[in-house]
């Protein structure tokens, strides 16, 4: 989101102050929208982008996260983003 406290700083008025987290659940991440213009995400391989409103998703190994707005419009609200797997 925009709030300068988040992990990751978003610099768009579509952003809400805390707009999503992602957290890690038995070896998975998800997005969860904590926002009130929605979250979009569109995972790398998969053409359809889901909406989230104060919902969650599990996120692929790379995609596009869209904060207010759909990610495909492209734009300061958009994030590129990829999981690495760390062998233990």
């Amino acid at each position: 989101g925009r709030d300068k406290t988040n992990d990751v700083v978003v610099a768009s008025t579509l952003a809400s102050r805390v707009h999503a987290r992602v957290v890690s659940r038995e070896g998975n991440y998800f997005i969860a929208d904590q926002s009130s213009n929605g979250t979009f995400v569109m995972v790398d391989g998969n053409a359809r982008e889901v909406r989230l409103r104060r919902e969650e998703a599990l996120l692929g190994e790379r995609g596009w996260i869209g904060l207010g707005k759909p990610a495909s419009s492209h734009g300061a609200h958009v994030l590129r983003y990829r999981l690495e797997r760390r062998s233990a």
